[in-house]
């Protein structure tokens, strides 16, 4: 099996007729695509939208994210996870500024050349706002294409990313063209749709006639995904010391995990909750026990055991300072305290 013409156009056909009317595809801009593309990193489309709408009224420019403070570029991607994505964001801003005089560049290796755009994000950019002729390969193009081309290789391998990128080549149109850019959303519609990682839907796809796992039944055995990384699990307690007016926070060090975010007490190991506050002498008003989560990084996982200590009083704590409810709504902090966010604010 491979990919045809014919076929390139048919997924463009079904794309124009089914596709949903994301904001970032109202647009060619390619500042708005550049935000849209690096927030749906690892991130839910339903998480993306009303954060998109807002950053982007915020900053509606590239000068704009050059030169906004990063607490409160912290503020606007709060709940996206993942920051450096953001400061990578600031830093192309800077570097567009600089080296292209504020105006995005058009070229693919110059898209290529910014901070934190790899080559998905800059196919994504040079296909959807310039036409290019390129493939943008996600997960759901690895999905759709080892489904339709019987593709028995490990989609996780970057050779074999490589090779499905080789072998979609040929099917662009090799001048500028609005059709590159369709198919290449065409394929991750597809994928979000139709061709789901499980049970898909195979008698609405456009071009089930030409796919190996359809014609063989063989979707539940495609793609092959192997990961090589395990994660690492690790042990942290939450304390959120309040009062009716102020909340004990610090800033993370400006490097490492979560650099420059704010958060509670944050503990590497689990405690005794009633040991560790008479040990510390904590004013204690009174205390909760919090609903334990799970919060999942790249290469990590943090098992998370929370308290919220109401406090008659405020105290020292080393490397912490109180600061009042209503300023800590300004404040980014990682969304591996959203289960907890409300006692901030209380």
């Amino acid at each position: 099996m491979s990919f045809q013409k014919k076929e390139f156009q048919q997924l463009i056909q079904w794309y124009q007729a089914h596709h949903q009317n994301y904001p970032w595809r109202l647009t060619k801009d390619p500042y708005a695509v550049w935000i849209s593309e690096i927030m749906l990193q690892q991130t839910r489309i339903e998480t993306v939208l009303p954060k998109y709408e807002r950053f982007m009224k915020e900053l509606p420019s590239i000068h704009d994210l050059a030169t906004v403070s990063e607490d409160h570029l912290m503020h606007l991607w709060e709940g996206l996870g993942y920051y450096s994505r953001a400061r990578n964001l600031q830093k192309a801003a800077l570097q567009i500024e600089d080296r292209h005089h504020g105006i995005f560049p058009h070229q693919l290796e110059e898209i290529q050349a910014l901070t934190g755009i790899g080559d998905y994000t800059a196919g994504a950019i040079a296909s959807f706002s310039f036409g290019v002729g390129i493939p943008a390969i996600d997960g759901n193009v690895l999905r759709v294409y080892s489904r339709h081309e019987g593709l028995y290789q490990n989609v996780l391998d970057p050779s074999v990313k490589s090779l499905v990128k080789q072998q979609m080549l040929p099917l662009y149109i090799e001048e500028k063209h609005s059709d590159n850019g369709d198919f290449n959303q065409a394929i991750m519609e597809l994928g979000e749709q139709i061709c789901l990682p499980k049970n898909p839907d195979c008698q609405n796809c456009p071009i089930q006639k030409g796919c190996f796992s359809f014609l063989h039944h063989k979707q539940g055995e495609l793609p092959i995904r192997i990961s090589k990384t395990k994660k690492k699990k690790e042990e942290h307690s939450f304390l959120i010391f309040y009062t009716k007016e102020a909340i004990l926070v610090h800033k993370r060090p400006v490097n490492g995990l979560l650099a420059n975010l704010y958060e509670p007490v944050n503990l590497d190991f689990f405690i005794d909750i009633e040991d560790f506050l008479q040990q510390h002498q904590i004013p204690v008003l009174s205390y909760q026990t919090l609903s334990n989560h799970k919060h999942i990084f790249s290469h990590r996982i943090w098992q998370i055991q929370a308290y919220a200590i109401e406090v008659k009083e405020l105290f020292p704590f080393p490397e912490y300072q109180w600061i009042e409810k209503k300023k800590s709504q300004h404040l980014a902090f990682s969304s591996a305290f959203d289960p907890y966010r409300s006692y901030f604010y209380q």
